[in-house]
C-alpha cells in the first residue's frame, strides 16, 4: 500500500512538470507567432522596390586630341630594281 501512495505522488509530480513544460512551449510558440505577424505587418522592401542608387551622369566620350602633323613616311622601295 505504501508503494501505491508513493507511485501516485510521483505520477502527480510528473503531471505537474508536464503541464509546466506545455505552458513554456505554448509561450515560446505564441512569441514566435507574434514576431512573425510583426514582420509581416511591417514588411520588408523587395529588391525591385528598393530605391536605386543615383546613377552618375554619363561622361561624354573623350574626343581624340587634334591630330598633329606626322612626319612623312619614307616612300616604298620600287619593286623592280
Amino acid at each position: 500500500m505504501i508503494y501505491v501512495i508513493k507511485l501516485g505522488s510521483v505520477l502527480h509530480y510528473i503531471k505537474e512538470e508536464v503541464t509546466k513544460v506545455k505552458k513554456v512551449i505554448a509561450l515560446i510558440l505564441s512569441l514566435l507567432l507574434i514576431v512573425a505577424f510583426a514582420l509581416t505587418a511591417t514588411g520588408c522592401k523587395k529588391a525591385e522596390e528598393a530605391p536605386k542608387p543615383a546613377e552618375a551622369p554619363a561622361a561624354a566620350p573623350a574626343e581624340a586630341p587634334a591630330t598633329a602633323p606626322t612626319a612623312p613616311t619614307a616612300p616604298a622601295a620600287p619593286a623592280g630594281k
